[in-house]
């Protein structure tokens, strides 16, 4: 199996929330009218922290971001994200 090379400089607020994620945000306000409130530093994601929100998913109250898969992921054109 081919190793997937991951840009540790490079964090994509698309990815979904795992061991080397960090949390920019927390969301807030209304299904309807969903507010972000932003970090004034991300913070690592912890096992505590993703227990702590069960049933609901991290992915429900955080906007977190992690290191760019690069040629691991279809968003990625060689370059940049598209």
């Amino acid at each position: 199996m081919a190793e997937i090379a991951a840009d540790k400089t490079r964090l994509c607020p698309s990815a979904r929330p795992d061991v080397d994620s960090v949390v920019f945000g927390i969301v807030s306000g209304t299904v309807i009218e969903p507010r972000v409130a932003y970090l004034k530093k991300p913070q690592p994601i912890t096992d505590e922290l993703i227990a702590k929100t069960s049933p609901i998913t991290p992915a429900e109250i955080f906007r977190t971001a992690a290191p760019c898969a690069t040629k691991g992921c279809q968003h990625f054109d060689g370059q940049d994200c598209v």
